[in-house]
């Protein structure tokens, strides 16, 4: 569980195959919940690749809102697919901050929230 002030996001939770479907996921997530209710979190926020079939019937029994569909992808690593046609130009780190900032409705994933990346030692892109 990471918090961020009084927002709360559970990663890497998983259970193994051999384990599921005997309530201790339930268990575990009542547990985590219970203690977010406790310190007073407003919100507890989460992401499943949408392939995760366990674990979406999980969040929805537990009363979890879907929001957005988060996708899993790969990458052939063949030279003869990469496309290096775009130029990438340094910019401040603070441009990159002020446009994930802007993005409507806090829609970007958790790990590229603007509060996670400003105590980050970075460079800026674009």
């Amino acid at each position: 569980m990471v918090r961020r002030g009084s927002r709360c996001r559970l990663a890497a939770f998983a259970i193994h195959p051999r384990w599921r479907r005997g309530g201790l996921g339930t268990a575990m997530l009542e547990q985590l919940l219970r203690e977010a209710h406790q310190r007073g979190d407003s919100a507890l926020w989460l992401e499943v690749i949408s392939s995760n079939s366990a674990g979406i019937a999980l969040y929805d029994r537990m009363g979890f809102t879907r929001q957005d569909i988060l996708c899993g992808f790969t990458a052939p690593l063949a030279s003869e697919a990469i496309n290096s046609t775009v130029a990438l130009t340094r910019c401040d780190p603070v441009t990159v901050i002020g446009s994930m900032i802007a993005t409507p409705n806090n829609a970007l994933p958790w790990m590229i929230d603007p509060l996670g990346t400003v105590a980050l030692p970075t460079q800026g892109y674009r």
